[in-house]
């Protein structure tokens, strides 16, 4: 979705359905309307694909998706749908993760499925592929190896996230600590 900085944005939305953006440029009007495949978010609740907006339609915390291949999300300081707009963006091969701040205005999911607010479904596992993980809620602190070669990627941000992109036959060894903010 794009949109002129010179050109007026119209947004309309309930809490129950994502953001409808139209925007007119010399005269042609063109329209991006994000569907929901899932039952209506509501504060604090599952949502699927859409532009959300933060506070009114979905909650500011941490969510979880098992979406997979092709998800793309976003956060934005505005519903333009500009580049300069964007915050942070992800696009996570499996399991995703994403903190949404009470800062953010917008939220923008694509093909992630649902996702549903943060929290343990049973004891984290030990064993656990792709994506973006929780450490002491996803997975359990303790000393990993993988064999993901040169396209791997391990990142261990402020947040406390473990993303894991392992995609070749190269060696890696990374040590988890139990995290506290």
């Amino acid at each position: 979705m794009s949109a002129s900085k010179n050109k007026p944005l119209t947004t309309t939305g309930s809490r129950n359905s994502p953001v409808s953006t139209t925007s007119s440029t010399l005269g042609a009007s063109t329209s991006a309307t994000q569907s929901q495949t899932t039952a209506a978010a509501s504060l604090g609740s599952n949502f699927s694909d859409g532009t959300w907006v933060v506070g009114k339609q979905i909650s500011p915390e941490s969510y979880q998706t098992y979406g997979g291949s092709g998800c793309y999300w976003e956060r934005s300081s505005d519903l333009s749908g500009s580049l300069s707009s964007v915050l942070a963006n992800g696009t996570p091969p499996g399991h995703g993760v994403v903190t949404i701040l009470a800062s953010d205005v917008g939220f923008q999911t694509q093909g992630c499925g649902t996702w549903s607010p943060l929290a343990a479904t049973g004891a984290p596992l030990t064993t656990f592929g792709d994506g973006d993980w929780a450490v002491g809620i996803n997975i359990a602190p303790g000393t990993y190896q993988t064999s993901g070669g040169s396209g791997c990627y391990l990142d261990l941000p402020s947040d406390h996230r473990l993303s894991d992109y392992c995609l070749s036959l190269e060696m890696a060894t990374l040590e988890l600590d139990e995290l506290h903010d």
